[in-house]
């Protein structure tokens, strides 16, 4: 039987590659894996991005396997939003294994901060605009 990062990435690209040894290192500080985990996890995150990058259109393909019923598509726009840190775009593999370490294997108070920061900042921005609209009709 395969590891969850196996089963996640199966099959789509053809690269392998390392990690380097510095952001080894510094994801064996920062994350909840060894290096060999980390290794294996870094294969098949390249074997389906051989860029470095994982779209919302793979993250959300990768997703589908595991609720292939329904659309997955609102809920796979929040947690790829949550997921891509810098909020490029793109969620790369740094982000990517800090968001399965803190939710795999954070505590209850890590998982809450990682997964209520996104619909946070969704509300300051809905409140910003809120305001914006209530000075345009209101206030001129």
């Amino acid at each position: 039987m395969g590891t969850a990062a196996s089963f996640l990435f199966k099959g789509m690209g053809k690269s392998s590659s390392k990690l380097n040894r510095n952001d080894l290192q510094e994801l064996e500080s920062t994350t909840r894996f060894e290096a060999r985990q980390l290794q294996k996890w870094y294969r098949d995150f390249i074997q389906d991005c051989p860029d470095g990058h994982m779209t919302k259109e793979v993250f959300e393909k990768i997703y589908g396997q595991f609720f292939p019923v329904g659309n997955p598509s609102p809920f796979v726009d929040y947690i790829f939003n949550v997921f891509d840190a810098n909020k490029d775009g793109v969620v790369t593999f740094k982000e990517f294994i800090t968001a399965i370490s803190v939710t795999t294997h954070g505590s209850i108070d890590e998982k809450l901060n990682f997964g209520c920061r996104k619909l946070l900042e969704i509300l300051r921005l809905q409140m910003t605009l809120d305001i914006d609209v209530f000075r345009n009709l209101y206030l001129q």
